[in-house]
């Protein structure tokens, strides 16, 4: 048993292993038991602020105790907001369904845990691991993530991170889509905009990486790199750092996915050369 596995907030949900980790929380598989059927959840538990050294780092430039906690409840806030958000998807078949949240309040010093439960699904890369995608799942993939932007759009909701770490799996071999912003990076590479918006480096469009006005349609491409790296095996774009990989979706244009995988229709290249 993991000696470091935290205390659901639910206390019929009992937390059993960590199953993710990002730079904004980590995720955990949950169990409940009722007259003898066994269920599970997903549990994300982001912790505000994130370490001790960051909670440190506020109370230097800011000597007023208060100041510093609203700074922190700020980013609560925006964690709540982002979940209120998920109200919005609940019941649909393409977006990873949020069950409930809580938010615990530290007693000791600044500070706050919120426990986010969903659904439970595998996650697309476990999913993926061990196993060639046929041209067919591709294709599969992108009709099930189109479908989840759609909607997305019809609610004016833009996700700004759509990458393979936020791509989970029913047992039915369907696709969902998570992370609304609430876990914000889960990768190293990770830039921030000038307008706060924050996506992995690799699946950024040009306009996050410039900073500037977004819509849906950086959803799209970054669907269009999801598609490319699932076809080829690689990304269109890679780099040091995050900077030079941002300055490539900038500057540059991809090679095309039919030149990397001679096998690729023609009309699935074009497709994907479309979103991007």
């Amino acid at each position: 048993m993991d000696k470091q596995l935290p205390v659901s907030a639910w206390p019929e949900w009992k937390i059993v292993e960590k199953i993710g980790e990002g730079s904004f929380g980590k995720v955990y598989k949950a169990r409940r038991t009722e007259q003898g059927k066994t269920f599970y959840s997903a549990i994300k538990v982001i912790t505000i602020p994130s370490n001790a050294g960051e909670l440190s780092s506020v109370r230097s430039e800011n000597p007023d105790e208060q100041s510093v906690k609203e700074y922190f409840y700020s980013l609560v806030e925006e964690c709540i907001q982002e979940v209120n958000t998920m109200e919005y998807f609940r019941g649909n078949s393409h977006v990873v369904s949020v069950e409930d949240y809580k938010v615990m309040e530290y007693l000791d010093d600044i500070g706050w845990d919120i426990y986010i439960r969903m659904e439970y699904l595998t996650s697309f890369l476990d999913y993926c691991a061990g196993r060639a995608l046929t041209e067919e799942d591709v294709i599969h993939l992108g009709i099930d993530l189109c479908k989840a932007l759609e909607y997305c759009q019809c609610q004016n909701i833009i996700h700004r991170d759509i990458k393979p770490q936020n791509i989970l799996v029913t047992e039915n071999g369907d696709v969902k889509v998570t992370d609304f912003g609430i876990a914000k990076s889960s990768t190293a590479s990770t830039i921030t905009n000038t307008t706060t918006i924050m996506g992995s480096a690799h699946y950024l469009s040009p306009e996050q990486a410039k900073g500037t006005f977004i819509d849906g349609r950086s959803d799209i491409y970054s669907l269009g790199i999801v598609l490319y790296e699932m076809l080829t095996g690689r990304l269109p774009f890679d780099g040091e750092s995050p900077v030079t990989i941002a300055l490539k979706h900038i500057q540059e244009d991809a090679v095309p996915p039919k030149d990397i995988n001679l096998a690729i229709p023609d009309s699935l290249n074009a497709l994907v050369l479309k979103c991007m």
